[in-house]
This record gives structure tokens, C-alpha cells and sequence, in this order.
């Protein structure tokens, strides 16, 4: 049993990685300076987000459009 020799195949190559890739906004993120690695870009990203629905939901509440005014009948 001591003279058994395995065969294992040789994969030429480099190794692949099984890290997440980067999306191109966190790659923006972190091109502009805004952060400095993958977590400090999902916290931009994160924050920037809130803050936009906070605006978009300013807008519509605020938005200053008057109700229609009360319709009359002219033939009265």
C-alpha cells in the first residue's frame, strides 16, 4: 500500500478568486476619494441614497401646486 502514487492534473494558470467584484459605482467612489476601501464606498453610496429619497420626498410634499379651484356651474 506504501507504493500508491496519485496522479492529480495540473490546471495551468493563475488561481481564480472568489472575492466579490467591484461595481462601477463603488469603483467611482473610490476613484473620486470619496472612500478609501469597499466599505467606506457602500457607506457613501448608502448615505447619498437617503439622502436623495429625503429630497424626493420634499419635493413632492412641498411641491407648492395649488388644489383646483371649486367648479360652477355658468347656466346658474
Amino acid at each position: 500500500m506504501a507504493d500508491v502514487q496519485y496522479q492529480e492534473p495540473q490546471y495551468g494558470g493563475r488561481p481564480r478568486s472568489f472575492a466579490p467584484k467591484r461595481g462601477w459605482l463603488t469603483k467611482f467612489v473610490i476613484k473620486t476619494g470619496l472612500a478609501k476601501d469597499d466599505a467606506g464606498a457602500q457607506k457613501v453610496l448608502l448615505i447619498l441614497g437617503i439622502v436623495m429619497i429625503v429630497i424626493a420626498v420634499g419635493v413632492w410634499k412641498f411641491s407648492g401646486s395649488s388644489p383646483l379651484p371649486p367648479i360652477t356651474d355658468p347656466g346658474m
